[in-house]
C-alpha cells in the first residue's frame, strides 16, 4: 500500500506506532539512496541517523504542514543539510588531521615535514585573504566560529559556509605527491616556527 505522506506527519505528531514505522521505512529507503547518490560512505548510519532527528523534529512541533508534498520537500531540506554537516565534518577531520604533530622522530621526519610544510604554506598562498584567515584561525590559533565570525564580520551560518568551502578549495590545491596520506603528518608548529607572522593577513571589510 502507498504510504500516505500527506497525513503521515499528523498521526506521526500524535505517537502513533505504526506511523513512525512507515515513516521510518519510508524516508530511510529515500535518505539512504540520497546519500548514496551523493558518494556517502556511511550512507546507512547517516540515513537512520536523519530519520531519527525527522521523527523528533515532527514530534516537537517543528514541522508545518503547508500542503501537499510539504512534508517530503520538509524532510529531504534536512537531508540536504545533514549532507553538508557531514561533508563539512569530513573536511574539518582531515585538516586537522594536517596540522596535528608527527609521532616520529629523526632525520628523515625533518626532510619531509619541511617538504610537506612547504606544501601547505604553497596552497595557503593561493587562497583568498578571508578563505586563509578563517583556516588559519580555526586550525592554528584554535579559535571557534562565533570568534572567528565576530572577526570577519560573517554570521554563524555564513561563518560554516565559508569555512566548508575554504577547507574543499585548500583540499584541491594540496599537491598529488608526496602522498596525501603523508600530509597529514605536518605539524601545526611549523605555522609558528620563523614566519607565522606573514600569515596575519588583513581582515576584509564587508562589502569589499
Amino acid at each position: 500500500m502507498a504510504t500516505d505522506l500527506d497525513s503521515l506527519a499528523s498521526r506521526v505528531q500524535q505517537r502513533d506506532d505504526d506511523a513512525i514505522v512507515e515513516f521510518a521505512e519510508y524516508f530511510g529507503l529515500c535518505f539512504r539512496t540520497f546519500f548514496i547518490s551523493r558518494g556517502v560512505l556511511d550512507a546507512e548510519g547517516l540515513a537512520v541517523t536523519c530519520v531519527s532527528e525527522a521523527v523528533l523534529a515532527i514530534l516537537e512541533g517543528k514541522f508545518k504542514d503547508r500542503g501537499p508534498g510539504s512534508l517530503r520537500a520538509w524532510a529531504f531540506g534536512l537531508a540536504r543539510h545533514k549532507l553538508l554537516d557531514e561533508q563539512h565534518e569530513r573536511c574539518e577531520r582531515a585538516t586537522t588531521a594536517l596540522l596535528e604533530e608527527p609521532a616520529w622522530p629523526g632525520l628523515q621526519q625533518d626532510q619531509e615535514e619541511a617538504e610537506l610544510t612547504a606544501a601547505v604554506f604553497g596552497a595557503l598562498d593561493q587562497l583568498d585573504e578571508t578563505s586563509k584567515t578563517i583556516l588559519i584561525r580555526r586550525h592554528i590559533d584554535g579559535r571557534n566560529f562565533a570568534e572567528i565570525g565576530a572577526e570577519l564580520g560573517l554570521k554563524p551560518g555564513a561563518m560554516r559556509v565559508r569555512h566548508h568551502r575554504a577547507l574543499a578549495t585548500f583540499a584541491k590545491l594540496l599537491p598529488d605527491g608526496p602522498p596525501r596520506a603523508e600530509m597529514a603528518r605536518t605539524p601545526s608548529r611549523r605555522f609558528n616556527r620563523g614566519g607565522h607572522d606573514r600569515y596575519q593577513p588583513p581582515i576584509p571589510r564587508r562589502g569589499k
